[in-house]
């Protein structure tokens, strides 16, 4: 919606600057037709008006002088508003421009040192501390699977009456991955 806005706007703005143009083409079109009007007009009866015609002419040189001296005025005005902003440049936007550099640079100094000594000493504790949880869950982990083997080991051993004597030897065959003279293979000889 909003482009077809836009795009109405932009073709009204072309249709104003044409319709300008179109005028000004005409007014000076019009303007010539005058002139060459009075050329003829004034040509056809050169006598009769040859006093009005040195009285116009002498109107428009002093009208032209008057626009030379109004040209030249402007043009000294311009001159001196041209040394102001010169001036202006060097002794007021100049310090302002190295008063903004010199700000940067603090500002930049700030942040390098805030990052030495705040935050990469922050990012280095907080990592350590990230690190040293992680060996903590781990141990954690760790700890509970030999939690599970801790407790199936207390759920087998003997209580009560049973306690006194010494757990039960395993009984059976010996592994055949045992070396020889080892307990399992001495409990096989003494078993036959």
């Amino acid at each position: 919606m909003s482009d077809a806005l836009s795009l109405n706007e932009q073709s009204d703005n072309q249709n104003q600057a044409s319709g300008f143009a179109i005028g000004a083409g005409i007014g000076i079109l019009v303007l010539t037709i005058i002139l060459v009007v009075a050329a003829v007009l004034l040509a056809a009866n050169a006598e009769t008006t040859a006093p009005a015609v040195e009285v116009v002419r002498d109107v428009l040189i002093i009208v032209m002088a008057l626009e030379l001296a109004v040209i030249g005025v402007a043009l000294v005005v311009f001159l001196v508003q041209l040394a102001r902003f010169v001036n202006l440049m060097n002794n007021e936007v100049r310090p302002i421009l190295a008063s903004a550099t010199d700000t940067v640079n603090a500002v930049r100094g700030t942040a390098l040192f805030m990052n030495k000594h705040v935050t990469a000493p922050v990012m280095a504790v907080v990592s350590t501390l990230g690190g040293f949880g992680k060996i903590m869950r781990d141990a954690d982990a760790i700890r509970k699977a030999a939690g599970i083997a801790v407790t199936t080991a207390v759920a087998n051993w003997p209580t009560g009456s049973d306690a006194d004597k010494p757990p039960a030897e395993p009984t059976g065959p010996a592994p055949a991955d045992s070396p020889p003279g080892s307990p399992d293979e001495q409990r096989s000889d003494d078993e036959n």
